[in-house]
């Protein structure tokens, strides 16, 4: 296992962390507590992966959130960065490959029209499995301390507190 092991708070030692997804299992579902909910998780996130090669091609994800802690409770769902390899090839996308884009992406204030018209906060890929996020050209820094952070319980950031995330390059 590559990863590195939990600090005693459940958490990553600070920083980014490459791994396959084997390590992310080897950590994130049988090293830490809830295995059940976290495999449902870890299923998500196996398809999120397939998704993210077949649309966006080379990348690297960044693995985020309650699931990559070992903390008591079990995560709701996994948060992930994705760092598209070739932004122009991305670019080039309109229509129906864009809209598969931004289908595996969290969207937010959205609003759906006839016949209902209903509004919605926010909108998550995989049934709200996934929280995802593109990592668009000069965000890097902007992302790592956002994953970097640590939340209480309460979901309010720990002011000086860090932790780190894990790297997935597909």
């Amino acid at each position: 296992m590559s990863l590195p092991e939990w600090t005693s708070q459940g958490l990553l030692p600070p920083g980014r962390h490459t791994g396959t997804m084997d390590d992310v299992h080897d950590r994130c579902v049988i090293g830490a507590p809830n295995t059940a909910r976290r495999q449902e998780l870890f299923g998500s996130l196996i398809t999120f992966t397939e998704l993210a090669k077949r649309i966006i091609g080379p990348c690297q994800l960044w693995v985020d959130g309650g699931f990559v802690t070992a903390k008591a409770h079990a995560p709701f769902d996994v948060d992930v960065v994705i760092k598209p390899g070739s932004w122009d090839h991305l670019r080039s996308y309109t229509g129906r490959e864009r809209d598969r884009v931004f289908g595996m992406l969290t969207l937010q204030d959205v609003v759906v029209g006839e016949p209902l018209y209903l509004g919605f906060e926010r909108i998550q890929p995989l049934a709200g499995e996934l929280d995802a996020f593109l990592c668009y050209p000069g965000q890097d820094d902007v992302w790592h301390d956002t994953w970097s952070a640590v939340k209480g319980d309460d979901g309010e950031i720990i002011e000086g507190a860090v932790k780190g995330y894990i790297e997935v390059a597909l």
